[in-house]
């Protein structure tokens, strides 16, 4: 087993036994068609088990507002990577992805620690 299977492995169980099921999506526009005067647009989905942690008060600097929360997702679960815009969907509520922070096994990635904002908040 390499390195970077035993450190994801341990990633996954860890999210997965303090996590709970969310839905990260992805909305991608098309071209533009002249002739109808709109874009296409396809969304992905991938359903997940994350951590959610609140953010403490000596974090909220820099992009981090009031209510914005952290999804903690284990690497190996996913089919693609997250980026900022995304959408998180926790419960009932959806959120946007504001930030992403990667953390490496040795040449792969091991968890992704999003920042998301209530829509509307």
């Amino acid at each position: 087993m390499s390195l970077d299977s035993a450190v994801r492995g341990l990633a996954q169980r860890a999210v997965h036994g303090m996590g709970q099921a969310v839905t990260l999506s992805r909305v991608s526009v098309g071209s533009y068609n002249t002739a109808t005067g709109t874009a296409a647009s396809s969304t992905v989905t991938q359903e997940l088990i994350a951590r959610l942690d609140e953010y403490m008060d000596r974090e909220f600097t820099g992009t981090v507002q009031v209510g914005d929360r952290k999804v903690i997702l284990a690497a190996m679960d996913m089919d693609w990577s997250p980026k900022p815009k995304d959408k998180v969907l926790i419960g009932d509520i959806t959120h946007d992805v504001v930030t992403v922070k990667q953390d490496m096994a040795a040449s792969l990635p091991a968890i992704y620690t999003l920042q998301i904002r209530p829509i509307g908040g």
